[in-house]
């Protein structure tokens, strides 16, 4: 009788755990429509606007946490887009947006790591946010990555170079092995595209 209790009470928890589990797919793809939604009415400016003051940025950034690709992908493409207004930036840098973008590197989802390379371009023309590019450790993560992302290696290129901007971080860079990944990019790319 104790067994057959303790299989009963497994089979309920399965099912309970598979419920949830159906529960959060439903989630996502919910939160997915509603940002690619908002992502579509913030062409608008003074929609944008009103966005912002709902902290529309705040809540994108806690998207980041999330695993789904495609609810990721509406996340950093709305984030891009946002990123060009600086209270927006600021708005980024204070809610850690870098440290999480950075744990989302490097991914085999195409879409997803094109939509995060862009969105960190965006965000390394600022000071503040470069520092938080190094200390989130990115520099030997996007150096890792220019041998292996064909289509990528111009927008990474970008974003390091940027990086490289700052005499305080240029130390880091000697710690990677971007010197010969880059002199090998130069001597292998045909003359008409130098």
């Amino acid at each position: 009788e104790e067994a057959e209790s303790t299989r009963n009470n497994a089979a309920k928890y399965n099912a309970t755990i598979k419920k949830l589990e159906e529960l959060k797919k439903n989630q996502e793809k919910i939160l997915e429509l509603c940002f690619h939604l908002l992502l579509n009415l913030a062409e608008d400016t003074a929609v944008e606007r009103k966005m912002r003051k709902r902290r529309v940025v705040l809540n994108l950034i806690e998207l980041l946490d999330w695993k789904n690709p495609d609810l990721l992908i509406v996340a950093t493409i709305f984030l891009k887009k946002l990123s060009i207004y600086k209270e927006n930036k600021n708005d980024m840098a204070g809610g850690d947006a870098v440290a999480k973008l950075s744990k989302l590197i490097p991914t085999d989802h195409d879409t997803l790591l094109d939509s995060i390379l862009r969105l960190l371009l965006n965000l390394s023309f600022d000071s503040e946010l470069r520092n938080q590019m190094v200390k989130a450790n990115l520099i030997p993560k996007l150096v890792d990555m220019i041998s292996n992302s064909g289509e990528y290696q111009v927008i990474i290129l970008k974003v390091l170079y940027h990086l490289s901007m700052d005499d305080k971080w240029k130390s880091m860079f000697s710690f990677t092995n971007v010197m010969p990944i880059v002199l090998k990019l130069i001597l292998e790319t045909p003359s008409n595209q130098h």
